[in-house]
C-alpha cells in the first residue's frame, strides 16, 4: 500500500498517480496486492476516485 500526498499541481499528479496505477497493475498481475491512499484537499482527489484508489481528505497546504 502506498501512501501518497498531494497538493496543487493537478495536472503533474495526474501523470504520477496514472505511472503509480499502472505500476500497481503490474504488481497485480504478478500477484502482489498494490494500491495507494491519496491525501489531498483538491482536484487531486478526483484524480484518486478516477484511478480507483482509496483517498482521505485532508488539508495539505503545510506539505508544500
Amino acid at each position: 500500500m502506498f501512501a501518497v500526498p498531494a497538493h496543487g499541481r493537478a495536472d503533474l499528479a495526474r501523470v504520477c498517480l496514472s505511472q503509480l496505477r499502472h505500476t500497481c497493475d503490474l504488481l497485480e498481475a504478478e500477484g502482489v496486492h498494490a494500491s495507494a491512499v491519496v491525501v489531498a484537499d483538491d482536484e487531486n482527489l478526483d484524480t484518486a476516485r478516477d484511478l480507483g484508489f482509496g483517498w482521505v481528505g485532508r488539508d495539505n497546504r503545510i506539505l508544500g
